[in-house]
Order: structure tokens, then sequence, then C-alpha cells
């Protein structure tokens, strides 16, 4: 099953919806006629899903880090007591 570059930036135009109404049609039309295109496009789906969770994972960690940093250092005190302040007075 290979894949060329052309197809796989025609299966992601579609996934991104970055298609002209024809071009969808055909596409569909090619994914519904192809068991192998119907299977490239959940591949290609599910990778980007593993990307965006990656992505997601990455900045959950830097946040986290940020969080240990500011609320753990005594350097930052006057900053943490701001932020505490903040979100004691909204409720």
């Amino acid at each position: 099953m290979r894949t060329s570059w052309r197809e796989t930036q025609n299966i992601e135009d579609y996934i991104f919806d970055r298609l002209s109404p024809e071009d969808r049609i055909l596409i569909e039309t090619n994914i519904d006629g192809s068991v192998e295109l119907k299977e490239k496009l959940q591949l290609q789906k599910q990778s980007y899903e593993l990307i965006k969770e990656y992505g997601r994972e990455v900045l959950r960690k830097e946040i986290n880090a940020i969080d240990r940093e500011v609320f753990s250092s005594y350097r930052h005190n006057k900053l943490r007591k701001r932020i505490l302040k903040i979100f004691s007075n909204s409720k």
C-alpha cells in the first residue's frame, strides 16, 4: 500500500475541508469505491489525532512545570500572592 505525496495531500485537504465542492465529491466517490483509500483516510486521521494529543500532552507538561515553579519557589512569592488574590476575589 504505497501512498503518493499527492494522494496524501488530497486526503489532508479532504480531512481539513480545504477542497472545492467538486473536488470533495470526486474524493468521496474515490473513497467509496476503494477499500485501500478508505483505509489510508482512516490512518491519516488517526495520525493527526495522535499528533494533536501529543501536542496537548507536551503543553500540559509545560504548564505543570510552570505551575510548580511559580507555586513552590520563594522568588515568585509576590506573583503567587497576586495570582491567588485574583482567583480568590473572582467568586
